[in-house]
């Protein structure tokens, strides 16, 4: 299926991809793939949502664990990622269409 993420997820991308773009490459989170899923999320454009949701379900426990240790995206490969991919507003969303 084929949707679009909110607004909130849109900025996250957008953020993080305007984020790595400072960050020297040792600290840059994205594949090819994650990085061109993040530019479609930025864009408003419409994603797989199946595989948006497989994707922030393998990282959301990263994420939860860098974030309790107050990791921020230029400090966590982790949350800039799952930022990438549009955080919780996209995991949240996504939840909601399946049930």
């Amino acid at each position: 299926m084929v949707v679009k993420l909110p607004a909130a997820s849109r900025k996250l991308a957008k953020d993080a991809l305007a984020l790595r773009r400072t960050l020297p490459e040792s600290a840059r989170a994205g594949t090819r793939i994650g990085l061109a899923m993040a530019s479609r999320i930025a864009r408003g454009l419409p994603v797989d949502a199946e595989r948006v949701f497989a994707y922030l379900s393998r990282a959301e426990p990263a994420y939860r664990k860098a974030r309790a240790q107050g990791l921020t995206p230029d400090k966590s490969k982790a949350v800039q990622a799952f930022y990438l991919w549009g955080g919780r507003p996209a995991l949240a969303a996504l939840r909601k269409r399946r049930t």
